[in-house]
């Protein structure tokens, strides 16, 4: 149990692991290390999704550590519906999901 101080007011924070739920995930998408990892394959030509197992309800606030090991040129973090949602396209091109992304640009200057 860890303590967190939000406007003034000290609230006990409970860390708990989130696993990927193996049968809620795009075709193209592996989950290993028990639910802990998750990769694509080499053939991606889309954006897949997957779910975690822990759901997200009440008044919580949650906070997630997300650990990216590769250079990639998107990543994408978000929420979506247990109901009524396509793993094998975009959660950011669904009604009943919710996504927050980042673009890398990487630019290389030359010196003269």
């Amino acid at each position: 149990m860890y303590i967190d101080i939000i406007q003034n007011q000290l609230i006990p924070v409970e860390i708990i692991p989130i696993y990927f739920n193996y049968t809620a995930c795009g075709s193209k998408l592996i989950i290993e290390d028990n639910g802990k990892v998750i990769h694509a394959r080499n053939d991606l030509d889309l954006l897949h999704s997957v779910r975690a197992k822990m759901k997200l309800e009440n008044n919580y606030i949650f906070e997630w550590d997300v650990i990216i090991e590769r250079d990639c040129s998107w990543s994408w973090v978000g929420v979506c519906a247990s109901e009524n949602f396509n793993y094998e396209i975009p959660a950011g091109k669904q009604s009943s999901g919710w996504v927050l992304g980042s673009m890398v640009i990487v630019v290389v200057l030359e010196l003269i």
